[in-house]
Parts: structure tokens; C-alpha cells; sequence
């Protein structure tokens, strides 16, 4: 199972985080991420994809 929960405010996290420690099947499964650096890391991400690919070291094969 893989569930995903976005909030914004850290107080919301907290709830969610309490209300969750008495779920013992499904507490472990639960991941909590500030989602401002989840936004960081993905345009990081994307800027290095961005870069990688405008190097000419890979070649792309368009044809199926």
C-alpha cells in the first residue's frame, strides 16, 4: 500500500501523525514529507534531468 498525504500546515501533520500511531497495520506504511521540499527536490531533479540530457551523452531513440 502506498499512500500519500499533502498538507501545508505542520500542525495538520501532527493530527494526522497522532491520529495514525493508533492504526498498528498501517503505521509503518505512512511517510511525512514538507511538501516545500518535496517542490525542491523535484525541480532539482528536473533541472539535472534537463542538463543530463542536453549533454548529447545519451542517445534518444524515438522509434518504436
Amino acid at each position: 500500500m502506498q499512500s500519500i498525504v499533502a498538507v501545508s500546515d505542520v500542525d495538520q501533520i501532527e493530527k494526522i501523525r497522532k491520529e495514525v500511531e493508533s492504526l498498528d497495520k498501517i503505521k509503518k506504511d505512512f511517510k511525512y514529507r514538507d511538501y516545500t521540499k518535496v517542490i525542491e527536490v523535484h525541480e532539482a531533479l528536473q533541472k539535472a534531468n534537463e542538463s543530463f540530457n542536453k549533454s548529447g551523452l545519451v542517445s534518444v531513440n524515438l522509434k518504436k
